[in-house]
């Protein structure tokens, strides 16, 4: 098992099934998701929206900690599978 933190847009996207549907939660299009997946977070307005949406299962602190915060031990989720870098 990894011990990576999981990053929160990959929780996100997670908890919503796909990219697609966390674009359909949301309003907005695959595309504008697979660029927050590809720059590690969402915009700041998409962070408070993921968050109203999951609540404490995805905070905006663990969407974006250097805009909101650092992330509280008892909020960080890891990775249960090998990173693919």
């Amino acid at each position: 098992m990894d011990s990576t933190p999981e990053r929160g847009i990959d929780v996100a996207v997670r908890l919503a099934g796909d990219q697609s549907n966390l674009a359909r939660l949301l309003g907005l299009s695959q595309q504008a998701i697979q660029k927050w997946v590809d720059k590690g977070k969402p915009s700041p307005e998409g962070a408070r929206a993921i968050e109203a949406i999951f609540g404490e299962q995805c905070t905006r602190v663990m969407l974006d900690p250097y805009l909101f915060g650092p992330i509280p031990p008892s909020q960080v989720i890891r990775s249960h599978h090998q990173d693919h870098q």
